[in-house]
């Protein structure tokens, strides 16, 4: 069975609706289930402990600013993860390819072998 919960969510008219959400209903059921993405990534060499962790501390300040909004910090941290994160890998990738045809790819930070890695740091420094 999926866990849900109700929680007020954005529409595509950017307005807040309650709806039934599949996910953790609670930040700490959030941040147990990052845990076990942390231990793979890492241990996958993914991305570094540094910005996964990171990630999770960007979540939990939102989390403590905004308790009452988790419906909407969920959302975000999903949209995050499942539009953002892509778009991002793509156009570090197209932009490292250039700089590296261009023989600038020493001013890189984007490394093809661990591609999260960037992308995960530019989420967390807000840059995405």
């Amino acid at each position: 069975m999926r866990r849900h919960f109700s929680a007020r969510c954005l529409t595509t008219a950017n307005d807040l609706q309650v709806m039934e959400v599949y996910g953790p209903p609670t930040f700490t059921e959030w941040i147990a289930c990052h845990k076990v993405f942390q231990v793979l990534a890492i241990s996958q060499n993914v991305i570094s402990g540094g910005w996964v962790r990171a990630y999770a501390s960007k979540i939990e300040a939102y989390n403590g600013k905004y308790p009452e909004a988790w419906g909407v910090i969920y959302q975000a941290d999903v949209r995050t993860r499942n539009e953002l994160a892509p778009k991002l890998k793509a156009q570090m990738a197209y932009q490292h390819r250039l700089d590296v045809r261009d023989g600038m790819g020493h001013r890189s930070s984007f490394d093809p072998a661990r591609p999260w890695e960037a992308v995960f740091a530019k989420i967390v420094e807000g840059e995405g």
